[in-house]
């Protein structure tokens, strides 16, 4: 596991810094696996999120200065058109990448009839906010030509990715999810 990683921790909907002068706060990659393991049921509105860089001043959030200054820790995808499965969306990530630390969670809104997924692939060396994009869309495209359709706004520097989340609506009386799945890869991390 990579030791030192921390991306930038977007704590709800509402929480926006530019003019406050505080830096967001931060989660490391170890925190993320944790989370995988136990998602958060928190309401949509207080949902957590994060953007795979380490910049985290007070405009973290902010396309343009993540393309200028920031240094991104990992590749992330949001797969939520056509039915794929765990397996699927596994196999072809090894088809493309190959064998690689990587996280892949179900998303708050999806179901056993119609799986969405969230995947973190940290990667040794950080890449610069301007290359960011490109390598992202390089990797969509690649899942692509397996039948796994991402969302591209994620190659935007500063897009906000949802961590492991089911919110209570989505649990039963005794706070289980009604659905709920994910695999923690601890292979190498992706050079």
């Amino acid at each position: 596991m990579h030791p030192t990683l921390n991306f930038v921790l977007i704590e709800g909907q509402k929480d926006t810094r530019r003019d406050s002068g505080r830096d967001y706060g931060t989660i490391s990659y170890a925190e993320i696996v944790q989370m995988a393991k136990a998602p958060l049921a928190l309401e949509k509105s207080k949902a957590h999120a994060f953007i795979p860089s380490a910049y985290s001043g007070p405009d973290a959030r902010s396309h343009a200065v993540q393309r200028e200054v920031g240094q991104f820790h990992a590749l992330v995808l949001d797969v939520d058109d056509g039915i794929v499965t765990l397996d699927e969306l596994d196999q072809a990530i090894v088809s493309v990448l190959g064998e690689c630390q990587r996280i892949i969670y179900s998303t708050s809104s999806a179901t056993a009839e119609n799986p969405k997924w969230r995947v973190i692939v940290p990667v040794q060396k950080p890449m610069s906010g301007s290359d960011y994009g490109w390598l992202q869309q390089a990797l969509f495209e690649g899942l692509d030509a397996h039948g796994i359709c991402c969302d591209y706004a994620l190659a935007r520097a500063g897009q906000l990715s949802n961590l492991p989340n089911v919110p209570p609506e989505r649990r039963d009386a005794n706070g289980t999810p009604f659905f709920y799945d994910f695999r923690v890869s601890q292979a190498d991390v992706l050079e």
